[in-house]
């Protein structure tokens, strides 16, 4: 750490930023300008770039390693020795189908790059994470320093290995402040709905109950709300679906949405009300703890057996049910017997 140089000026102390200079582990380089190796190193460079290095537990980050080459050398071919480790991080790797070469800067001079390996990481803890060197060998096509019958120049190919430097990133916990009890540790920006693939229907029919949350964030990290039926309700266990795809722009991680699907038999007819569900997650934009709660859903059997205690409204849901008994229900076990002739 360099501190800032101070002035005095008009009576006023001024005082100029401190500059943080990281010190790696030292690289051997051969000193010959003609060397491949060293026109290698002065000419290709494999660096990795983070979009935020103090995101919050759960906040997405967009990793990608670039490979910066000058004019004066070509790359013909790559191949990872050595991947990255994600330790403390959920990762998604994003395909590349292409590799598109592009113009532009590495420390203010002109080179050209492409990326060879993108991927988002969610932190799923606090503190201090690393992110592990990565290696590939690359085939460079190097100056000889020659050139041919007709004046063009004569390149060499040499095989070379690249590594990144190790990358820090400092996790921010999620404020205590205002966090919600029924917290689960959704991260983004999200909307609830709970809706009925039917509004009518007879009893012994089946409806399907569904349970969305939409939007981008952490969208496989955390579990969605449970529902509660009445017991005149037959509800059987969920079928958890995702329909997801990766997000690099806005708000890092998943986009897309999550849902879990219960399929519900009425076993009589009336008037069947399933509870407003509630959802809180952290506002990455607001930086605050939002909750979201669905409408109540009636579901209306319109035909079937009624219920033993008489009540069809279903609002009744204590899992008790009457029992009527008869005239003859129970009787008293007779202790002597009487024949009758059959003749």
């Amino acid at each position: 750490r360099i501190s800032g140089a101070t002035i005095s000026y008009e009576g006023k102390r001024i005082q100029s930023n401190t500059v943080k200079v990281h010190v790696v582990e030292a690289i051997e380089l051969p000193k010959d300008p003609n060397d491949p190796d060293y026109i290698a190193n002065q000419n290709v460079h494999l660096e990795v770039l983070v979009s935020d290095t103090k995101p919050y537990v759960g906040e997405g980050i967009y990793v990608e390693y670039r490979l910066y080459f000058s004019n004066n050398v070509a790359i013909s071919d790559f191949d990872f020795k050595e991947f990255p480790a994600y330790k403390g991080f959920w990762n998604q790797d994003i395909k590349i189908d292409q590799i598109q070469v592009e113009n532009g800067k590495y420390q203010g001079e002109d080179y050209r790059y492409f990326a060879i390996k993108k991927t988002v990481l969610i932190p799923q803890k606090s503190g201090k994470l690393v992110l592990e060197p990565i290696k590939t060998d690359l085939i460079i096509g190097v100056p000889t320093g020659r050139g041919d019958f007709f004046g063009n120049p004569i390149t060499r190919n040499i095989r070379k290995s690249f590594k990144t430097f190790q990358k820090r990133i400092q996790v921010k916990p999620l404020p205590t402040k205002g966090k919600p009890a029924d917290f689960i540790g959704a991260v983004g920006d999200f909307d609830l709905r709970v809706s009925n693939s039917k509004k009518s229907l007879k009893a012994n029919e089946s409806s399907q109950l569904k349970v969305t949350v939409s939007g981008k964030g952490n969208l496989k990290l955390f579990s969605l709300p449970t529902i509660a039926t009445p017991n005149e309700l037959e509800v059987y266990t969920p079928e958890h679906k995702e329909n997801l795809k990766t997000s690099v722009t806005g708000i890092k991680g998943l986009k897309g949405k999550i849902y879990d699907q219960y399929t519900v038999v009425p076993q009589f007819k009336g008037k069947y009300p399933i509870p407003s569900v509630s959802f809180s997650y952290f506002d990455l934009k607001t930086e605050t703890y939002k909750r979201l709660s669905s409408d109540e859903i009636v579901i209306d059997v319109l035909a079937g057996p009624l219920n033993n205690s008489g009540d069809n409204t279903g609002v009744a849901n204590n899992g008790k049910q009457p029992v009527t008994l008869g005239n003859h229900q129970f009787a008293f076990i007779k202790t002597k017997t009487e024949f009758t002739s059959v003749d």
